[in-house]
């Protein structure tokens, strides 16, 4: 549960930093808005999440790999 707060906190922050650095003139960033900067703003983050989540996922299968492919090995040792 913590983990996905934590995705969603760190989507809040890079959205907020991506259309920000899209819209630069910061005095009028109510006026120049465009739905082009929304977007493109949206994907990066978007973006950003999936690729932390995807290596989040990829390291848990890891470990499990691994611990299983010690296991398989302490066992055959024991057998022989």
């Amino acid at each position: 549960m913590n983990k996905y707060i934590f995705y969603i906190v760190v989507f809040i922050i890079i959205f907020v930093f991506a259309f920000i650095a899209g819209n630069m003139n910061i005095e009028n960033i109510a006026k120049d808005i465009k739905i082009t900067d929304f977007v493109s703003s949206l994907i990066a983050s978007l973006s950003f999440i999936i690729a932390v989540y995807s290596y989040d996922e990829w390291l848990n299968k890891k470990k499990k790999d691994d611990s299983y492919k010690v296991a398989k090995e302490y066992i055959f040792k024991c057998n022989t």
